[in-house]
């Protein structure tokens, strides 16, 4: 009478949950009345869910997926996004742990009602993160992309948890302070971002330790590519003292909000720079964010446009949203735009309008025979983003099916919104090549009423 685990998902990477989350399990008791296999749901050091498995027909195995279960526990640093904190910090509520414990159930020979049998055969603990990946991604290993390991047997081109391609693998830095790259070109893809936008960046990290220091760094070139003049840079060290002191496993989550305007002042622990407060228009028009460390050589360098001069002939609105990876990213809407007042009423109807005035029946001209009794206006808003290029258009779509999106308003910061439609506009641009325009409507979320419950 004994269970293996024959399979189980990683324990030396994050565990996306919103694909399939897998244990294979045999048992030697299969032949026994009733069988089944208990398979009982740790998360967070807590049983939050017990299932019941039948084997498949004529094995001695047993499929678990766990995934639905974890959905519901995988947290998105949803509130250092909202709060705006631009610390490079360790997000602790994303550092969630799962595993599985499993025991055999079934009716014994002295009775006939199913029981516990046996010993229990507990799975290793593994990290989970709201990644959610297309099939052939997740079936092609994609996702093992997204845990940066400090000291990998082999080196690679680790991503942060953002939807868009504006990164470079493989790129060059010099030897100067700030690490420059050295083979910036227009063949590469940069981001535009305004210099007041708020920007996101998380990394999944493993196997760290205070002896494995990771630095993320700021660089900033000119409008020729190359390093801008006095070598502006940031750095956030993240060490032991304040950014490694609770890992648990080796495993931690690191994240970064950054604006141009606050990372030219920041001056938050372990965070250190070099002439950033004479960036401008002239000087600057890009920069790159990376991480490197003495073992770790290399992730993939993120790359921004800074648009200095960004159109300002209408409103511009900058939309954060949740992407598939379970981080966050935003663009800034700043073409033709419209607002609409919607209005929802609610009447009754009264049968008597007429009064009795010294025994006369009074029909007045202002009776009101149609009441209203509740009113609700909201305002719905279409934007536009302009022409995009294929990747920036590929990097929006998340924003079209994210559950959480926000717009990140410049009087009273982010304010839920829910997208109620889309139309892409898709422009010729040439024979083998499209470019986009993403237009939708947003209702703000948590809309006063003004009369009624």
């Amino acid at each position: 009478m004994a269970i293996s685990i024959e399979q189980e998902p990683s324990n030396t990477l994050y565990v996306p949950i919103n694909n399939p989350v897998e244990y294979l399990v045999s048992s030697t008791s299969t032949s026994q009345n009733n069988f089944k296999l208990s398979c009982k749901i740790v998360v967070n050091g807590t049983e939050v869910k017990e299932l019941k498995y039948d084997v498949i027909p004529s094995t001695a195995y047993v499929i678990a997926e766990i995934q639905r279960i974890l959905q519901g526990f995988a947290s998105d640093g949803e509130e250092n996004l909202v709060n705006e904190e631009s610390e490079a910090k360790i997000e602790t509520d994303m550092k969630d742990t799962a595993r599985a414990v499993f025991q055999e159930w079934y009716s014994s020979s002295t009775t006939s009602n199913p029981t516990y049998q046996g010993t229990q055969a507990s799975g290793a603990v593994f990290y989970i993160w709201n990644g959610a990946f297309k099939y052939r991604e997740w079936q092609n290993n994609d996702w093992h992309q997204y845990s940066v390991d400090a000291r990998p047997s082999v080196q690679g081109s680790t991503k942060a948890l953002t939807a868009f391609t504006n990164y470079r693998s493989g790129f060059t830095t010099s030897g100067s302070s700030g690490f420059p790259i050295t083979d910036l070109s227009a063949a590469d893809k940069f981001k535009k971002i305004t210099p007041t936008q708020l920007s996101r960046l998380v990394w999944l990290m493993y196997d760290v330790s205070g002896s494995h220091q990771f630095i993320a760094y700021y660089t900033f070139y000119a409008p020729d590519f190359s390093a801008a003049a006095n070598n502006p840079y940031g750095a956030d060290i993240l060490n032991s003292n304040t950014y490694i002191a609770n890992v648990v496993n080796g495993f931690n989550v690191v994240s970064k909000n950054f604006d141009l305007d606050k990372l030219k002042t920041s001056s938050n622990y372990n965070f250190t720079s070099n002439q950033l407060t004479t960036i401008n228009d002239t000087s600057v028009k890009y920069f790159s964010v990376y991480l490197t460390s003495a073992l770790y050589s290399e992730t993939v360098a993120y790359l921004y446009e800074i648009d200095w001069n960004a159109c300002s002939k209408y409103d511009s609105y900058e939309i954060h949203w949740l992407n598939h990876l379970g981080g966050w990213d935003s663009w800034v809407f700043d073409k033709r735009s419209d607002k609409q007042i919607i209005t929802q009423r609610d009447w009754y109807t009264q049968p008597v309008t007429r009064r009795i005035v010294s025994d006369t029946i009074i029909h007045d001209s202002y009776a009101r025979k149609k009441k209203q009794y509740y009113t609700e206006i909201s305002e719905r808003y279409t934007i536009n983003s302009g022409i995009l290029k294929d990747w920036e258009y590929d990097g929006l779509i998340d924003l079209l099916q994210s559950p959480k999106v926000y717009w990140r308003h410049p009087d009273y910061g982010f304010i839920a919104i829910n997208i109620l439609e889309k139309e892409t506009i898709q422009v010729p641009r040439q024979v083998n090549e499209k470019a986009y325009n993403l237009n939708f409507v947003f209702e703000i979320d948590n809309q006063d009423k003004l009369q009624g419950q």
